[in-house]
């Protein structure tokens, strides 16, 4: 690869070898990792903080009864958000099936466990609308100590 590099006005170029390419690459890593490790320790500490302003507002609606509240800032609004799991995956699935409810599950393929069936089982065929995108894939690692 040949980098230009600009020295007092005159352009010279550089080729960089493989290592100083990869060197450059664990670089920008590493420079990504710190900044969302820091981004990832500054959203908890304000979420945090939100969470404890949180707090006076849903005491306050619950105890009078409300469930919005007009302020000069915004309005605050107090809603129930329902979640749900399960701790019995085939009772789950058994459920699903028997009540055609698949819209419970998203709607993503699992690359890794498709890429082994079909490797474990070389003779079936791909479903009609399964589509193989392949491409190639860069991966620089640090060297082992």
């Amino acid at each position: 690869m040949t980098a230009t590099k600009k020295d007092s006005g005159q352009e010279s170029k550089k080729t960089l070898t493989m290592d100083e390419i990869a060197q450059a690459i664990l670089n920008m890593k590493s420079a990504i990792t710190a900044k969302n490790k820091e981004a990832r320790e500054f959203e908890t500490k304000v979420k945090a903080q939100m969470e404890l302003l949180k707090a006076p507002i849903i005491a306050y609606m619950n105890e009078h009864g409300v469930t919005s509240i007009k302020t000069k800032q915004g309005n605050i609004t107090l809603k129930e958000d329902k979640k749900f799991s399960t701790t019995n995956w085939d009772a789950m699935f058994s459920f699903v099936a028997e009540h055609d409810a698949f819209q419970f599950f998203n709607k993503r393929l699992t690359h890794k466990a498709i890429q082994e069936f079909f490797e474990e089982n070389d003779k079936v065929i791909y479903p009609i609308g399964l589509q193989e995108i392949s491409e190639q894939v860069v991966t620089v690692t640090k060297p082992r100590k």
